[in-house]
């Protein structure tokens, strides 16, 4: 399912929505910063907060199993 139909046909959460496409955009981040100046700090940080959402992405959906 796509972004566009995921809006259209509201079977996720815009919350949920909205945490997956940022783990996408922290992890292109993330390997923008490897091929480029891949300065490791600066690749941490990209890391460790996809690593955040992507634990958030978690709880949500054990959350919505267990209701």
């Amino acid at each position: 399912m796509t972004g566009k139909t995921a809006i259209l046909f509201p079977l996720v959460a815009l919350a949920t929505l909205a945490l997956a496409w940022s783990y996408v955009g922290l992890r292109i981040a993330h390997s923008a910063i490897h091929l480029t100046c891949n300065r490791v700090p600066h690749r941490l940080i990209a890391y460790a907060a996809s690593n955040v959402v992507l634990v958030m992405l978690w709880t949500d959906l054990l959350r919505s199993l267990s209701a």
